[in-house]
Formats: structure tokens, C-alpha cells, sequence
């Protein structure tokens, strides 16, 4: 249980700064809605790719 809570940490922490940081480095010329857009795209592929590799290690 405690891996999973580790895991789970891990991956908040890496969605979370990966979303920022999109957002902080945007273009000037692109909409805030289309940054949060693209942000929200990548942080979900974060979690998804990552937690599927990180609970498929975790269970052998």
C-alpha cells in the first residue's frame, strides 16, 4: 500500500509541474485556453503512460 501511495505522489508531482510548466512557457501569441488545453493534454499522458509503467512494474 505504501508503494502505491508513493507512486501516486510521484505522479501528482510530475503532472503537476509538467501542466506548469507548459503554462509558463507558452507562446505569446497563444491563447490561454489553448495552453491550458495542451497542459491538460499532457499531464494526462503523463499520468496515464507513467501509472501504467509504474503499477505494471509494481505488480511482478
Amino acid at each position: 500500500m505504501n508503494y502505491y501511495f508513493s507512486i501516486l505522489v510521484v505522479l501528482g508531482i510530475g503532472m503537476f509541474s509538467l501542466m506548469v510548466g507548459i503554462l509558463i512557457n507558452r507562446e505569446p501569441q497563444q491563447s490561454t485556453q489553448s495552453a491550458v488545453t495542451e497542459s491538460l493534454v499532457w499531464g494526462m499522458g503523463f499520468l496515464f503512460s507513467f501509472g501504467a509503467e509504474f503499477f505494471l512494474i509494481g505488480s511482478v
